[in-house]
C-alpha cells in the first residue's frame, strides 16, 4: 500500500501497528456495492465519474507492477465525492476461491472474478483484473438504471472475452478507447445540434462552418437531399456573397448526381431553392449562379420549367 500511496484513486493507508497487526486507514463514507444499491437516479455521469475512477488507480496498481486479484463492488470505497480502490492484501490461498464461490455475500465478488482462474487461483494476472473490471463497468451502467445505456458494450466485452489473448493488455488502453469513444459521442451530438439549426433555418458560426465544410468536399448537394432542405435558399441569403457563390457552385456541379438514380423529384428541391435566391438576391453573380440551376432543372422537370416562367426576363 505504501507502493501506492501517490495515487488518490487508492485508499489511503497511514500506518501499521506491529502490536495490534492493525492498520490506519482512510475512513470511507460506503462501498459501491452498497451506494449502487440505495441510489436509483444515478446520472450517467456520476456512473462514468465511478469507472473512471476505478479505472485510475487500476492503472496506477499495474503500471506499479501491483495486480490486484480481488476487483469487486465491495473493494470500491465511496469517499465524498471520489471513489477509491481497497484491499490489496488478498493471499493466493486456494481456500479464499473456494468461499467467493459457494458462499453469497454483500460483495457478490464471485460474479467478477475471471473464470478461467476459478479452479486455479494462481492463474489470476492482470488480464484477470482487466476482466473484473469489465464486469464492474457493465454492472455500474446498468444497476437500477432506467435504461441500459451501452455506449461502451465493445469495450466492456473486448474486456470478459473468455481468450485472454483477446483481453485489453492494460488499463491505459482501456482508458484511452473509452475517452475516444466519448469524444465521438460528443462529436456526433454536436453534428446533430447543428443539423438541427439547419432544418431549421438557424444561423450562426457553427452552421456556416459545416456548410462550408460540406462544399470543400463537395458532399453538399447529397445533405441538400438526404434533409428534403427545400428552404435551405433562407440561409444561403446570411452567407456573405463570396460564400453565396462557393454554395452556388457546388450545387450547380453537384445536383444532378445527387438526385440519384430515379430520384426526379430531387431536381425539384433544387428548383425550389434557386427560384427563391433569383427572387431574393441582387443582381450579381450569385444570382446568376442560381438562374442558371433553375434552367438545368427545367430541362428535366416541368415543375422547374413553371418557376422559370415566373422570373421577371
Amino acid at each position: 500500500m505504501a507502493k501506492l500511496s501517490g495515487c488518490p484513486q487508492i485508499l489511503n493507508v497511514f500506518g501499521y501497528d506491529d502490536a495490534t497487526h492493525s492498520y490506519l486507514m482512510e475512513q470511507a463514507d460506503m462501498n459501491l456495492a452498497t451506494y449502487l444499491e440505495s441510489e436509483i437516479d444515478l446520472s450517467f455521469e456520476e456512473r462514468l465519474k465511478i469507472v473512471m475512477d476505478i479505472l485510475h488507480g487500476m492503472s496506477y496498481a499495474h503500471n506499479h507492477s501491483i495486480i490486484h486479484r480481488d476487483l469487486h463492488l465491495g473493494n470500491v470505497l465511496k469517499i465524498g465525492s471520489d471513489y477509491v480502490i481497497c484491499d490489496f492484501g488478498l493471499s493466493k490461498d486456494l481456500s479464499i476461491v473456494r468461499s467467493m464461490k459457494s458462499s453469497y455475500t454483500q460483495k457478490n465478488n464471485h460474479l467478477f472474478v475471471d473464470p478461467l482462474a476459478l479452479t486455479d487461483f494462481t492463474l489470476l494476472d492482470q488480464k484477470s483484473d482487466i476482466y473484473s473490471l469489465g464486469k464492474m463497468m457493465d454492472y455500474i451502467f446498468t444497476c437500477n438504471a432506467p435504461t441500459a445505456d451501452r455506449v461502451f458494450k465493445t469495450i466492456v466485452e473486448r474486456c470478459i472475452c473468455r481468450d485472454k489473448a483477446l483481453r485489453y493488455s492494460s488499463v491505459d488502453q482501456i482508458i484511452a478507447d473509452m475517452e475516444n469513444t466519448l469524444n465521438a459521442q460528443s462529436e456526433e451530438d454536436r453534428k446533430r445540434g447543428i443539423v438541427s439549426k439547419i432544418l431549421n433555418n438557424q444561423y450562426d458560426v457553427q452552421v456556416q462552418e459545416y456548410i462550408i465544410g460540406l462544399v470543400e468536399s463537395d458532399r453538399l448537394s447529397k445533405f441538400i437531399v438526404a434533409n428534403k432542405l427545400q428552404s435551405f435558399w433562407k440561409l444561403i441569403l446570411r452567407f456573405e456573397s463570396v460564400y453565396q457563390v462557393q454554395i452556388l457552385r457546388s450545387i450547380e456541379t453537384g445536383y444532378s448526381a445527387a438526385t440519384g438514380y430515379g430520384g426526379w423529384a430531387n431536381y425539384d428541391i433544387f428548383a425550389t431553392v434557386a427560384y427563391n435566391l433569383c427572387i431574393h438576391l441582387p443582381d450579381g453573380e450569385p444570382k446568376a449562379i442560381a438562374r442558371h440551376i433553375l434552367e438545368g432543372c427545367a430541362n428535366i422537370r416541368y415543375y422547374a420549367q413553371d418557376l422559370l416562367e415566373r422570373l421577371p426576363i
